[in-house]
Order: structure tokens, then sequence, then C-alpha cells
């Protein structure tokens, strides 16, 4: 049994431990202008891990280092995540505007993740997923046999990765992987997404129930509306029209919702009441079952045009986070 086995791919420490690794050897600055694309980096040196960046960064990252672009000083950071879910506003406080952040998405989490999210950050961020860090490291390994394994491990991740993807555009189950309801759900919601102009302004979570991408499409701020794709372990994935109020208000919205989406679609079921104490609850449920990826994100459209008639704006991150979330 390898080292990563026996750790476990899953986990973060596995990964921040091999990119530190590559950062404290002779192959140093090569294996970070390779992370970050910036072939300026003439100097790599204190290689930290879970630390603040700067005083300016309100969270701790997961590797730091400062680097020498030829301009002065610099940072990079380095945030790991396997199949946990990731925020723009997460990135925005742990990388000051200036420095550099990679996010190295060897998991799941990089089938959440379009480069076009990465172009909404300010700070300048590359999103590194299993195929090209499975290049890096063997680029850079310098004859290390375990670092040589754990890159055909991450080969093995992005393959993974790609034939569900191949799967889901093809309407066909995926049976394989480490989680493979999971890998089926996060392959399927990012080819919806991959569709979409607005992919900047879906939420991506990483439940013990499954993955959820959430739009929120008529917020306020005490009562709003939201759409919301759930995946199930059972491998049920569905499209949710959701609603939040104050409990005494939240029966009320929901029928109202329940009837701007009268007939929006076959599939649709109508959701439970919701509990006298409850501040967010479901109006309508869409069953994706037999629907492609393009077929979602044409609903969420057609869903979108009921609610909204409207063009609407979207909320900032401090509105989303103010929401009141029932899970």
């Amino acid at each position: 049994m390898d080292w990563v086995e026996a750790i476990g791919f899953q986990k973060e420490a596995v990964h921040t431990g091999a990119v530190g690794h590559l950062l404290r050897s002779m192959e140093g600055v090569a294996s970070a202008r390779a992370l970050t694309g910036d072939q300026r980096i003439r100097a790599i040196n204190d290689v930290r891990t879970e630390v603040k960046l700067s005083p300016l960064s309100r969270r701790p990252i997961d590797l730091a280092a400062s680097i020498d672009i030829g301009e002065g000083p610099a940072s990079l950071g380095v945030e790991v995540k396997v199949d946990s879910a990731w925020s723009p506003r997460q990135l925005r406080e742990t990388v000051p505007d200036g420095d550099t952040g990679v996010l190295l998405a060897v998991g799941y989490t990089a089938l959440a993740i379009d480069d076009r999210d990465m172009r909404a950050i300010s700070s300048p961020w590359r999103c590194v997923r299993p195929g090209l860090f499975a290049a890096i490291v063997r680029q850079h390994a310098d004859g290390d046999r375990e670092l040589l394994h754990y890159a055909d491990q991450l080969g093995c991740e992005a393959d993974d990765h790609q034939r569900a993807i191949e799967a889901v555009r093809a309407s066909s189950e995926v049976s394989w992987g480490r989680n493979p309801a999971t890998l089926e759900h996060w392959a399927y919601f990012g080819e919806v997404l991959r569709e979409r102009e607005d992919v900047a302004d879906w939420e991506r979570k990483a439940l013990i129930s499954g993955p959820l991408m959430t739009l929120w499409i008529a917020p306020g701020d005490l009562a709003g509306d939201y759409l919301e794709f759930m995946g199930e372990a059972t491998g049920r994935r569905s499209l949710c029209a959701k609603t939040y109020a104050p409990p005494d208000q939240l029966a009320a919205r929901r029928e109202h919702l329940i009837e701007l989406l009268r007939n929006a679609d076959e599939s649709q079921e109508t959701a439970r009441p919701p509990r006298p104490s409850a501040k967010t609850c479901t109006a309508a449920r869409f069953s994706l079952r037999g629907r492609t990826p393009t077929e979602a994100q044409q609903l969420v459209s057609t869903l979108v045009s009921r609610i909204v008639p409207a063009p609407a704006s979207h909320p900032t991150d401090a509105r989303r986070n103010s929401r009141i979330d029932e899970r």
C-alpha cells in the first residue's frame, strides 16, 4: 500500500504536502511557474502551511510562499480542494489583490469550477485540475518514484472526470470513480453551467447528502426565491424551486411561487407544505431523470422567466451570505 492510499486521496493534506515538497525542492521555481503559469517567478522561499498571506487576508490559506517576480516581493497562495465546496468569496478573502492564487482542485471539486469563475475574481487566480497537476508533478518529480506514482493516481482521477463528462453528455450512467453518484452529479452540473452565461452567479456546495448548486433569482432581505440543483446519494437528481420568508409569510409565498410555475414542465411535482416554524421550503421539484444537461439549463431559463419576467440583477456575495439556509 502506498502513502496516498494509506492516508486517502480525499484528504487535502496529501495534496498540500505534495505541492509543498515540489516548491521546497530544487525544482521549486520551475514548479511555481508551472502552477501559476507566471514565467516571471525568479525565486521562491518561506513555504508554509495554514497561514495568512498578509494582514489583509481574512482567512488562512492551505499553503503560502514568498516569490520574487522581479517587481518586488510578492506572495503565492495555494488553496487545495478535493471533494469539498468552494466559493469566490473564500478565495478573495485568502489572497489579497496583487498577490497570486492557485486553486488546486484535484477531486470532484474540479468539475464544479468553470474557468470563467476564476476570471470573475479580482486577484489573479488559476485553477489547476488533476490532469494538469499530474503533468506538473511528473515534470518536476526529479525521478522520485513516490511522486511519480502519485502523478499516476492524479492521472487516473483526471480520466475518471473526463469519462464522467462524456457519460452525462451521452445520458449514460457513471459506475466508476471513488464515489460514482457524486462524480456523475458534479459532471452533470458542470455541463449545465458550461452552457450558461451566468456561471459566476451559481453557488456550489458539497454536503453529506450530495452536491448542490444554487441560483438566487428573486432575492430580498427577508424573503426571496431561488433555484437549486440537488444530487442525492441514491443517484436521483432534481431541480427545485424554493423560497424563503418569515414563518408567518412562508406558506403564502410558497403558494404564489407554485402558481407562477404551474404547468411549467411535465416533470413538475409539488412539494409538501412547510412546517409552521420553517423559514425556507421547496415549492416545486422537477425531475432531471433522462434529461440532458442542455435540457436542464433550458429548464432553468424557463423557470427564471416565470419567476422574474423582466431582467433582474443578481445579488452580491454579501447579500447571498445573509440568506437563510434550510440545510
